[in-house]
């Protein structure tokens, strides 16, 4: 029975999600981008839910909401092309699907 138990524990202490920390995430250089946009989706819940209780015209609400949408959007590309042009941009191109399975098929696994 003890040996039983000892094994168990062996098969624990080897298991590869005993032996991470927690939930992590790499770290990347578009965190901070990805910051942004969880700012911008709340300011916008919070935006869209005002605009509903305040604003009575539907047309100014539409605008209110579209111009913030453009706003956000304009932000968040300034951002990353910031950033990628900060970090090199031969770190932005990446690979494909497709293209990563040709790739392998031709070279073998990386």
């Amino acid at each position: 029975m003890n040996k039983s138990a000892n094994t168990s524990t062996n098969k624990r202490a080897e298991s590869v999600a005993r032996k991470r920390g927690g939930m992590t995430v790499p770290a990347s250089p578009l965190n901070a981008v990805k910051l942004d946009l969880a700012i911008i989706l709340f300011i916008a819940l919070v935006l869209g839910l005002l605009v509903e209780y305040t604003v009575h015209s539907l047309p100014l609400q539409f605008t209110l909401l579209v111009g913030f949408g453009f706003l956000a959007m304009g932000w968040l590309i300034w951002r990353t092309k910031r950033v990628l042009a900060r970090h090199g941009s031969g770190q932005a191109t990446t690979l494909t699907g497709s293209e990563n399975t040709r790739k392998q098929d031709e070279y073998g696994p990386q």
